[in-house]
């Protein structure tokens, strides 16, 4: 099967949340829905700080508590 699925990164995010969605309600595998979500919001983190960088969650979370970087993403990640 070599059929190539074209989208973009939203649209990748949002797939990954529905599933992780259906997972939970389906009393799907809870460490897959936690790695989707996680994956969606790493992508959907990144999509903010390239368009409207003033909103962004992360980067006021990383000012607001002034960890080191390294601190920071094992607490977030």
């Amino acid at each position: 099967m070599n059929d190539l699925i074209r989208l973009g990164k939203l649209e990748a995010a949002r797939r990954q949340l529905a599933v992780a969605i259906r997972l939970i309600f389906e009393s799907g595998d809870p460490v897959a829905a936690h790695t989707l979500v996680g994956a969606a919001s790493n992508i959907l983190t990144d999509l903010v700080e390239q368009q409207v960088s003033h909103k962004s969650w992360d980067k006021f979370a990383q000012d607001a508590n002034n960890p080191a970087p390294k601190t920071y993403f094992n607490i977030m990640r």
